[in-house]
């Protein structure tokens, strides 16, 4: 079967297409949060629809090596996010940070204690992701579960530089699911 232009356009002209800029991030924190750390969310500049690789064991028999499934590893997120002039969505990632491994980041806060972990269930939190369409409405919705932040990223301040101070987070969670279309167009 031969290439057709007019078949390709009529197949993006009838799905359409997903632009990158189409996106709303969220993040929940752990409930042990001050509320205050709700409008996180609004700064996300960019975040990615991870992948996923499926883990293989080599099987050998008969003949050649087979690869056999065994489990699905989850890529960890990376975003950007921009920062406000007090650097508050810093400390929110910061203090977070401190609920998993403790406080010492502040020299008031030196005790033997300040290096106790924190207890699972109080320091995870959810990050969302909603992908829109042309006309605003949500196509679909990805939640990861069980999320934490495992890396904040330098800020390099620049006399030369005009741009937008922004932060990279790196988040590790536990699982991930898609809300089905139906649902997701709905909200």
């Amino acid at each position: 079967m031969s290439f057709n232009i007019h078949d390709f356009q009529g197949a993006i002209n009838k799905t359409g297409y997903s632009k990158l800029a189409h996106f709303e991030g969220r993040v929940t924190t752990p409930p042990s949060m001050s509320a205050n750390t709700r409008d996180l969310s609004l700064r996300i500049l960019n975040m990615p629809l991870p992948g996923r690789v499926i883990r293989s064991s080599e099987f050998f028999m008969y003949g050649p090596e087979q690869k056999i499934a065994t489990l699905a590893n989850y890529a960890d997120i990376s975003m950007i996010i921009l920062l406000s002039t007090d650097l508050k969505e810093r400390d929110i990632i910061l203090q977070w940070q401190d609920l998993i491994v403790g406080n010492y980041r502040e020299e008031a806060a030196y005790t033997p204690s300040m290096f106790d972990h924190g207890y699972y269930d109080e320091y995870i939190g959810n990050l969302e992701i909603d992908i829109f369409d042309e006309a605003q409405k949500v196509k679909k919705t990805l939640r990861f579960e069980e999320a934490i932040p495992i890396a904040v990223g330098d800020i390099t301040y620049d006399w030369s530089s005009q741009d937008f101070a922004t932060l990279p987070v790196t988040w590790s969670y536990h699982r991930f699911y898609e809300k089905p279309l139906s649902t997701a167009s709905e909200g």
